[in-house]
């Protein structure tokens, strides 16, 4: 009786260490994630330049790896995201764009298979100083000297750039399509862009150019050329800026099938003719007398409209044509 109760009690004992040891485990282990494998901290971002950083964070005892991952963050329009396995406390991310947020994570795996949770996210700056350093996006953007068919841009300069790119588009309102972009030297913080319509919007951009680098665009400024619109012959938009505000474009027959005959007349100066497509390109460009008919061969474009644009010393003429062949 007595070799009965001593077996019985050890059997028991046994049974209670079993459930006790599972009780444990499922404790220990919540949805996966053993308690142990301590979560990261100590997360930092360094080394940035502008298309690279350093990410880093503190080691976790028993980790054999760290599962990182990187996105785009607030403030940053373009998608990005990276994920990965590192066996080491830091990790090179690389792709990124010039002075553009970007943030990160991390978490531990340890031994078994289980892992951490994940660290809260780690806002940076693709950029030393995020945006402060030598590669960042200029200020102090204006325009002056506006007159009916040019502006002069102009910003602050940025210590250590190589260069400017500038970039100028029509606006609001503005159906006549341009998209220019030029590069500018290091030295250059203005730029005179010429061949614009008159009362016509356009917004313009810049950013540094730092060797292969490239900062973030400035914000977008806009501004109006000069206009003085009055209506002329022939269903022709005549926009003056001075000079003979009686002189008339005249473009016929109009739809064309290509063959167009275009003449300015009232006016006493050589006129320079232009005809720009709707992407905002010249596809011709002609010079004539005053009060000289032109005729324009247009027969080698494709169908649709352009803009025949006629200047004259201050004085600047619209007419919209149709191509239909």
């Amino acid at each position: 009786m007595k070799t009965f109760l001593i077996t019985t009690f050890f059997m028991l004992a046994g049974f209670s260490a079993v459930f006790a040891n599972n009780t444990a485990d499922k404790t220990a282990r919540p949805d996966g994630i053993c308690a142990a494998c301590n979560t990261p901290g100590g997360l930092a971002a360094n080394n940035q330049t502008g298309t690279t950083a350093l990410l880093s964070w503190g080691a976790v005892a028993g980790a054999v790896s760290y599962n990182v991952e990187v996105e785009n963050a607030s403030g940053n329009p373009n998608f990005f995201k990276v994920v990965t396995n590192v066996t080491t406390t830091s990790y090179t991310v690389i792709g990124l764009l010039p002075n553009l947020n970007y943030k990160f994570k991390v978490r531990a795996r340890c031994m078994g298979g289980s892992k951490s949770s994940w660290t809260e996210w780690k806002t940076f700056n693709s950029s030393v100083g995020g945006g402060t350093g030598a590669c960042s996006t200029p200020g102090g953007m204006a325009t002056s000297g506006i007159t009916a068919n040019s502006a002069t841009l102009s910003w602050n300069a940025v210590p250590g750039v190589s260069g400017y790119r500038v970039n100028i588009e029509n606006g609001s309102g503005n159906p006549i399509p341009l998209n220019l972009t030029v590069n500018l030297p290091a030295t250059a913080t203005t730029y005179t862009v010429t061949g614009l319509l008159p009362g016509r919007n356009y917004k313009w951009k810049v950013r540094s150019l730092c060797g292969t680098q490239t900062s973030a665009w400035s914000p977008k400024v806009n501004f109006t050329t000069a206009p003085n619109i009055g209506t002329g012959n022939g269903g022709s938009l005549n926009i003056t800026t001075g000079g003979n505000s009686q002189a008339v474009l005249q473009a016929y027959p109009n739809p064309s099938d290509g063959l167009l005959t275009v003449s300015l007349s009232g006016d006493s100066e050589q006129v320079e003719y232009r005809v720009v497509n709707l992407l905002g390109n010249t596809v011709l460009t002609t010079e004539a007398a005053a009060n000289e008919q032109v005729q324009l061969d247009l027969s080698y474009l494709p169908k649709g409209i352009y803009l025949i644009a006629a200047q004259s010393g201050g004085v600047v003429r619209t007419h919209k044509i149709m191509l239909d062949k």
